[in-house]
């Protein structure tokens, strides 16, 4: 195995509220994870790269990347600035290795990679103690568009969608997203689909829906464990259809998703290589926080042993 001599790092200075940005100032614990992971006493950055809200940052990367494939490759950011990362490194065939730093709100992808939830500066004691391995891990791809953790499509999607589009006077809230929540649970509508596993004789569901989940990790929205079963190193995507429930049944639902209790509301669960997903008509999707448009046919599959990235041994 080829030795790692040196540390590139994806800043996000705006992930977490500033989260990410004080976890990569705390440069001595920071520097001993490095040690940790290289195994010798080269875990000085070689090269700093912040996230702009333009892109040019992924083009700086790809460059770093390649003139320096020997370098791990640190990220600290949420859950997005990991996707982009990850997507990059797949379009582009780099070969480094990466560290994923939790330095977001919800952090959703690391709980599923790491097994645990981490308050803002428990990762770096945590990880100091640890050994560290690479090993590869898998993406998920839904209608030609990469990512790393989930895909919300119908419910999850419209909430995501009133988020970004929506101007209202708790837009700018921190309690934005548990109002779209609400609103979207009151007005949006259950739609019918057609739920196979990329094959029309391997049917798994026919009727209406509220929201389908497709998890390459185990949860999103800061710990929604929709699919907790899921693991991003099987080969396979884990798939929740819900149907609309009452909005107290619904708020009882989030609570045992929550605490990964058994569910009460009326829901069905899958696990496949592929989903195909046929709806009446579009439907909002949302992948890794991103909101996608919508959408009426869907095809979610999974890219396996997309990436290597460090994890405990």
């Amino acid at each position: 195995m080829k030795t790692l001599t040196g540390v590139i790092e994806i800043v996000n200075p705006r992930s977490g509220n500033g989260r990410a940005q004080r976890l990569a100032d705390t440069s001595e614990l920071k520097k001993k994870v490095y040690d940790s992971i290289l195994n010798n006493t080269n875990g000085n950055a070689r090269h700093k790269i912040e996230t702009d809200l333009e892109g040019r940052w992924l083009k700086e990367l790809v460059s770093v990347a390649k003139s320096q494939p020997d370098a791990l490759l640190a990220v600290f950011g949420g859950d997005g600035t990991l996707s982009l990362v990850a997507q990059t490194v797949l379009a582009h065939a780099l070969a480094t290795k990466l560290l994923f730093i939790p330095g977001g709100r919800g952090n959703d992808f690391t709980r599923c990679l790491f097994g645990r939830e981490f308050q803002e500066k428990d990762f770096l004691d945590w990880a100091v103690q640890k050994h560290w391995q690479a090993s590869p891990i898998d993406l998920g791809q839904c209608n030609e568009r990469v990512f790393l953790n989930m895909a919300s499509i119908g419910y999850g999607g419209s909430v995501v969608e009133n988020v970004h589009e929506r101007n209202a006077f708790w837009s700018k809230s921190p309690a934005v997203y548990q109002v779209e929540g609400a609103l979207a649970l009151l007005a949006e509508p259950e739609v019918s689909v057609a739920v196979d596993e990329g094959d029309s004789t391997k049917k798994i569901y026919i009727g209406p829906i509220f929201g389908a989940f497709v998890g390459n990790g185990c949860a999103n929205g800061s710990g929604l464990y929709w699919v907790p079963e899921a693991r991003c190193d099987d080969g396979k995507l884990d798939l929740f259809l819900l149907r609309k429930p009452g909005f107290f049944s619904m708020l009882k639902a989030l609570k045992e998703v929550k605490l990964k209790q058994k569910l009460s509301c009326d829901h069905q669960i899958a696990t496949a290589k592929t989903f195909r997903l046929q709806f009446e008509k579009p439907v909002a999707l949302e992948l890794d926080g991103e909101y996608c448009g919508r959408h009426q046919s869907f095809e979610i599959k999974t890219v396996a042993r997309a990436i290597e990235v460090y994890r405990p041994i």
